[in-house]
């Protein structure tokens, strides 16, 4: 792996990782959430104009991704409000992967291989 991509990579899982914490020491850990969520939206609409519009095919899948997204959220800000750090970070990012091979294979009727699989139960394991 070249320096740079795994720099990038280690900095990006510190960063998560950051605001995951800072997240669960928070007092207001809604306004937290809105805020970054905020922030992020800022920055991708001002990266938003250096890419090509999406085909409106994809418009669906934004919104239900969006929506999805804000659920995820909703429920992480009060899984920390409850239990701790050590417990429902590995689990809010271990089951993710699950839930996307399951929703493709289900709804999506996307193929999952021995490969795919082992790859999604690698990343759940962490």
């Amino acid at each position: 792996m070249d320096g740079i991509v795994f720099v990038t990579v280690l900095g990006a899982a510190a960063m998560h990782a950051t605001w995951n914490a800072l997240v669960k020491a928070g007092g207001d850990r809604f306004a937290f959430i809105l805020v970054l969520t905020l922030a992020e939206c800022a920055m991708g609409l001002a990266l938003a104009f250096f890419f090509p519009l999406i085909d409106t095919a994809a418009l669906p899948w934004l919104l239900l991704s969006g929506v999805l997204h804000v659920g995820y959220m909703l429920f992480l800000t009060e899984a920390y409000a409850h239990g701790d750090l050590a417990q429902v970070y590995p689990l809010a990012r271990g089951t993710a992967p699950l839930i996307v091979a399951l929703v493709g294979a289900l709804a999506l009727r996307e193929a999952l291989s021995a490969t795919k699989l082992a790859a999604v139960a690698c990343i759940g394991v962490g």
